[in-house]
């Protein structure tokens, strides 16, 4: 009877690892406001628009709601998984577009991840932002990017002394993996980045690469921070050369964040761009001041302005709140779109 017992303990101990319960929380972001745009420009054929004024979601970060969860493989492995969407808390109660989804590894040789999310190099400079990357503060509207790879494969290294290095690759970066007909044209937009980022302290400092098959697109940026108790200064500059269409494009920003309050912050950003093309003489510059304050660690009030400003040759090709150029349509049911606005809210984080 004993040897029973003990062969049963064994065999137990063995198994506990199959056994092994996820570690999963349910997170989010409800972000709620009043926005009001105007100032739209006129754009070839399509006409200005009156100003908006609306109850809006998103105002400083995106409303979303997520599912991630770790469980301990033993030996220093873990699996981990996060699955998240976008939420519109203005117009309805169900979510609206996917964000992340991807499963991976991590241990002792960094972290290895597959599925859907975001750019590591569009991720630094969007970290670096005070307005993150969203709401009509943020400097994306601006500041080409590639927001998120479909499809992918990424790993990041363990840090060293701070230095940690992200690589990402995608058979297509948005969509399914389409099936190429013999002697066709591959129709999948493959992508890869590769990310080093230190961080020691107040002091952060970045660099990205990216390149993507379709167009012959190549992209940099380089960006950093420090953070001297006062202000925290951050600065980006970035170049994307497309060599299909002969055009390059160079955008630089300068924001900071200066502490006022124990719980309140001034945020503020200066982002410029400028699209060489033969022909063109594409300029667009934009500025944004805002001010958020913590009414405890997970719900805050923010306010913010922002204004776009273009030469003659960019009328109407930039918007506040629409992305960021060259990735999304700048117009609004066939009318130019925005360049002036302001927003108030409220947010909170579960």
């Amino acid at each position: 009877m004993q040897k029973k017992l003990i062969a049963l303990a064994v065999a137990g101990l063995v198994s506990a690892p199959a056994f092994a319960q996820s570690n999963v929380q349910i997170y989010g972001v409800m972000d709620l406001g009043f926005r009001h745009l105007s100032g739209s420009e006129e754009n070839g054929i399509h006409p200005g628009l009156k100003s908006r004024s609306g109850i809006d979601s998103s105002g400083q970060s995106t409303s979303r709601l997520g599912f991630r969860g770790t469980e301990d493989l033993g030996n220093g492995l873990k699996a981990f998984f996060t699955i998240e969407s976008q939420l519109s808390p203005d117009t309805s109660s169900q979510t609206t577009s996917d964000r992340q989804a991807f499963l991976g590894l991590e241990g002792g040789f960094g972290r290895v991840w597959l599925g859907r999310d975001f750019n590591p190099s569009r991720a630094l400079i969007s970290g670096l932002d005070p307005f993150g990357a969203t709401g009509i503060g943020s400097g994306q509207q601006l500041f080409q990017q590639t927001t998120r790879y479909d499809n992918a494969i990424m790993y990041r290294t363990p840090s060293f002394g701070g230095l940690t290095v992200t690589l990402a690759y995608t058979q297509n970066i948005s969509g399914d993996e389409g099936a190429q007909l013999k002697g066709a044209a591959d129709p999948n937009s493959k992508g890869w980045s590769i990310t080093p980022i230190y961080k020691n302290g107040p002091l952060t400092v970045g660099f990205g690469y990216e390149k993507y098959s379709d167009a012959d697109v190549k992209r940099w940026n380089l960006g950093g921070g420090y953070d001297f108790g006062v202000v925290d200064l951050r600065l980006a500059y970035g170049q994307t050369k497309d060599d299909a269409n002969n055009t390059k494009r160079k955008s630089w920003m300068l924001a900071g964040v200066i502490p006022v309050t124990e719980r309140g912050k001034i945020l503020a950003s200066y982002v410029q761009t400028k699209l060489d093309q033969a022909g063109s003489d594409e300029k667009a510059k934009q500025y944004a001041i805002g001010y958020s304050h913590d009414l405890s660690k997970r719900t805050a009030v923010y306010a913010t302005y922002a204004k776009i400003s273009t030469n003659n040759a960019a009328e109407g090709e930039y918007s506040l709140g629409m992305g960021n150029p060259g990735a999304y349509n700048t117009t609004v049911g066939g009318a130019a779109s925005y360049t002036s606005g302001f927003n108030v809210g409220l947010r909170h984080n579960f």
